[in-house]
């Protein structure tokens, strides 16, 4: 079984990657762009509609993981045109080829909290989203795009993935070590998840076929301040003292209120509570 990563060099395409590869049951095959974070992996500009057929002539997976795309709020805020065609059009010419090659592939499409415009919260699998950024708007158009190409694909949807190597996480924990202040918005909301719950996720989808809309997250609705908070506690080593300001004071692209409600399928795969993630992700 040939299973393509694309966009295996980014935070979580490279932890599923290495979580996948441990198994060492599967004909894995990871695509890098800019940033090549592995020997094994294969560039693939997927704003390139040829690179993608020959990469999909060449390989023919039968399941794919699609990671690929920007997730800079401020780049795409700058030009919905970048946003389109970074996040939305490379899923179009994929269902474009593959009806052309005659390729029977199913696709897990990981998508964002962003399609939802961030005024209630706690949004269901079910909701309809209605996006109010060009980050948002992008990735429900290729959304969209997946409904219409096929009905046996699956769309994950998750928020902030949380652990070593992201972001927002090392430049957290850096500053509860280093800073004796750190700033935290109270009043932006969001569910959370931990990486090693997506790469959990990964490997149960492979044996089981799933369709349509999945939310993946933590599953707690938590403030950037109460998230913190929870590694301060975790951590003993932490000295920094967290500070809650409002995001009304401040120029950020956050919604006020992305969280999710995780879908029932998580009890399926998930293995610990979310203290216990990233307590792991913490300590570890």
């Amino acid at each position: 079984m040939v299973i393509a990563i694309i966009g295996a060099s980014g935070f979580i395409g490279n932890r599923i990657f290495h979580s996948l590869s441990i198994k060492n049951t599967f004909n894995l095959i990871g695509t890098f762009y800019k940033h090549k974070t592995s020997s094994e992996f294969i560039h693939l500009d997927v704003t390139s509609i040829e690179q993608i057929k020959q990469f999909l002539i060449r390989y023919r997976p039968s399941l794919i993981f699609w990671l690929a795309g920007s997730k800079d709020l401020n780049e795409c805020e700058n030009d919905i045109k970048y946003a389109y065609r970074i996040n939305t059009q490379p899923i179009i010419d994929f269902y474009q080829i593959k009806k052309r090659i005659n390729l029977d592939s199913r696709l897990v499409f990981f998508s964002t909290d962003y399609v939802f415009d961030g005024v209630k919260g706690n949004y269901k699998d079910n909701d309809v989203g209605n996006p109010k950024t060009n980050y948002g708007i992008a990735n429900k158009l290729a959304e969209d795009a997946i409904r219409h190409g096929s009905n046996n694909d699956l769309i994950i949807r998750t928020s902030a993935a949380m652990g070593r190597g992201g972001q927002f996480f090392d430049w957290l924990t850096k500053s509860l070590v280093d800073d004796k202040e750190v700033k935290m918005f109270n009043d932006i909301f969001f569910s959370p998840t931990p990486i090693q719950l997506l790469s959990e996720a990964t490997e149960y989808l492979i044996n089981h076929r799933r369709s349509g809309i999945i939310h993946i997250c933590g599953g707690l609705r938590l403030s950037r301040f109460e998230f913190a908070k929870i590694l301060l506690g975790i951590n003993k080593t932490f000295s920094a003292t967290i500070v809650p300001i409002s995001a009304s004071n401040a120029s950020n692209p956050f919604q006020n209120d992305l969280s999710l409600i995780k879908s029932n399928i998580c009890e399926k795969f998930q293995t610990k509570d979310f203290e216990n993630y990233i307590r792991e992700e913490l300590l570890s």
